[in-house]
């Protein structure tokens, strides 16, 4: 059975990773695969070299009713160009899609996942984006299979047209918008405004801003679906503490089918633990780092339990 959503897949220098997600994508046989690789650098000849074995995987492709879309720079653009310029020409072509970067290595329930919400949520402009990261680390959010988030998170992910028309990467109303300055504690606000002055060559956090401006909302997988292998030296932003609690998450599968939110409002619970283990903003008002402790084990015994009872069978969560 063929795969009917688009997919776009990024890629650079690492051909070990893009040869793991490669072939990840081509098990589920997908009829369209978009992929965008940027050039090497300037008078790099490991670049050269790295950027040819890439394009010799792509050209070796043999997949039978899978229509390959082709995107080459001849020069580098860069991490904040690159992926932006591949992103609006995936979505000059299709009205939905899912995007995976080289590194981001997901579980197969994560295409169905994305696919079942991208039509569900096909029309509800208050949704601009579908993650399949988790960094809850085993603690379930309620009693269905994902819940709804302020959060933006890039590693493997989905989202519309309609939704990325309005990407600025500027971040032209960053400066004078109130509503960053009044909640500088819920988003990473020193790394935008870093973004903002322009000491950053990203993109990911220009698409934060831009779903945060208009108050549009993310879904969260309730079991983490993609984990992201970049870490280490060949990665150019993922390294240090940050990245040391987020990689530690593993991969799981979702159970079908999906038991869907019924209402759409964020988790402030889970995003609130996101600011602070993620992006080190202590948004937890009176609870001390041991209370807080003390919640999450209370939390998961309480939440197991009620699993349980609610789907009376077996399932797995990872912690």
């Amino acid at each position: 059975m063929n795969f009917e959503v688009p997919i776009l897949l990024l890629g650079f220098n690492r051909p070990a990773l893009f040869e793991k997600t490669l072939f990840r994508i081509l098990q589920i046989n997908p009829i369209n695969l978009y992929i965008s690789l940027d050039g090497p650098r300037l008078n790099n000849t490991d670049d050269i070299e790295n950027c040819q074995k890439i394009k010799d995987l792509v050209a070796g492709i043999d997949l039978p009713g899978c229509i390959i879309h082709l995107k080459l720079n001849d020069i580098n653009l860069g991490c904040k160009e690159a992926p932006k310029s591949a992103i609006d020409w995936f979505f000059s072509e299709v009205e939905y899609g899912i995007i995976l970067e080289d590194d981001c290595f997901p579980s197969l329930s994560f295409f169905t996942f994305c696919e079942e919400l991208l039509l569900k949520y096909l029309e509800e402009d208050r949704i601009s984006h579908i993650s399949g990261t988790n960094f809850q680390h085993g603690i379930w959010r309620g009693t269905s299979s994902y819940y709804f988030s302020q959060h933006t998170n890039i590693w493997g992910w989905a989202t519309w047209r309609r939704a990325w028309k309005d990407f600025d990467i500027s971040m032209k109303y960053f400066e004078n918008s109130p509503l960053f300055l009044k909640n500088k504690q819920k988003i990473p606000f020193a790394l935008m405004q870093d973004v903002f002055k322009g000491s950053n060559d990203i993109w990911d956090i220009q698409w934060y801003y831009t779903n945060y401006l208009h108050e549009r909302l993310t879904i969260i997988p309730n079991i983490n679906l993609v984990q992201n292998l970049g870490f280490g030296d060949s990665g150019t932003h993922t390294f240090g503490k940050i990245y040391s609690y987020i990689s530690r998450t593993p991969n799981g599968e979702l159970l079908f089918p999906l038991r869907h939110k019924k209402r759409i409002s964020p988790n402030k619970f889970a995003d609130n633990l996101v600011s602070f283990k993620v992006f080190g903003n202590n948004n937890f008002g009176l609870y001390s780092k041991k209370f807080h402790c003390l919640f999450i084990i209370l939390h998961r015994f309480v939440t197991k339990l009620k699993l349980k009872y609610i789907f009376k069978e077996p399932f797995r969560i990872n912690y």
